[in-house]
């Protein structure tokens, strides 16, 4: 036990020269780019004082072809998660919200995409709590060049983390494709999905508050076309670029 500690209290003095060393940076530096707001904050938070913090999102390559709202297959509604299989991402409160809502499987289905290799026994404890379910699919993973193929057989995608999340790309990547968001409404992934305007947030880590959230667009096909209705362009890669490349012009003069 006594070894243990001593490990502990090495890694903590680590952790902390670590922080130590990168607050240092940041004071140091002509500007720091924050991809949210929230980052912004934490940076505060976090006793580093410094006025170089530039917002600045990040952008995605987009397909310029208009998409609709209309959904290319019929029912069952298709609700999606796609990212790491991990504790940390929330996937348990993910099935447990789609088994509570109790939909029938012909009107429901739930598609998880992810490796679940990495966490095997988190991987085997969703499917004991998935129990067979007829309508919880594992999918696994996919190559990169194929998200949009996998986003198009969507309806609503969920990111349901229990940890903060800064600006995920999988969001933008959905919206891009005209599919609505469901998030914990905590970190950088709340500021990107407008609730009731083009995505729907939860009580973070709260199964029930998921499980009504989910229930709102089995109930009512209507609100997921409204849903849709509400999502904007997403912002492009080479908009971003060219943010950055202001930014080092104006660093260099």
């Amino acid at each position: 036990a006594f070894r243990l500690l001593m490990g502990a209290e090495g890694k903590i003095t680590g952790m902390q020269d670590r922080r130590d060393y990168l607050k240092k940076m940041l004071e140091q530096a002509d500007v720091v780019v924050s991809h949210s707001h929230f980052l912004q904050e934490k940076i505060r938070e976090n006793g580093i004082f410094t006025d170089n913090v530039t917002y600045l999102p990040n952008g995605i390559q987009v397909d310029e072809t208009p998409l609709d709202c209309r959904r290319s297959h019929p029912s069952p509604l298709r609700i999606g998660y796609i990212g790491q299989i991990a504790r940390h991402k929330g996937v348990h409160l993910l099935v447990e919200a789609f088994i509570g809502a109790g939909a029938d499987p012909q009107r429901a289905e739930l598609h998880i995409y992810g490796d679940g290799s990495r966490w095997p026994a988190y991987m085997q404890a969703l499917k004991d709590k998935a129990d067979g379910h007829p309508a919880i699919y594992f999918k696994g993973t996919y190559p990169a060049e194929q998200v949009t193929r996998v986003l198009d057989q969507l309806d609503v995608l969920v990111v349901p983390s229990i940890w903060f999340e800064n600006r995920p790309t999988v969001i933008l990547e959905a919206f891009s494709r005209r599919v609505p968001v469901i998030v914990a409404d905590m970190g950088g992934m709340a500021e990107m999905v407008r609730d009731e305007v083009d995505g729907l947030r939860f009580r973070p880590g709260d199964v029930k508050s998921l499980t009504q959230q989910l229930k709102r667009l089995v109930d009512d096909p209507d609100e997921l076309g409204r849903l849709c209705a509400g999502i904007q362009p997403v912002r492009s890669v080479q908009v971003e670029m060219d943010e950055i490349e202001r930014l080092y012009e104006k660093v260099i003069e």
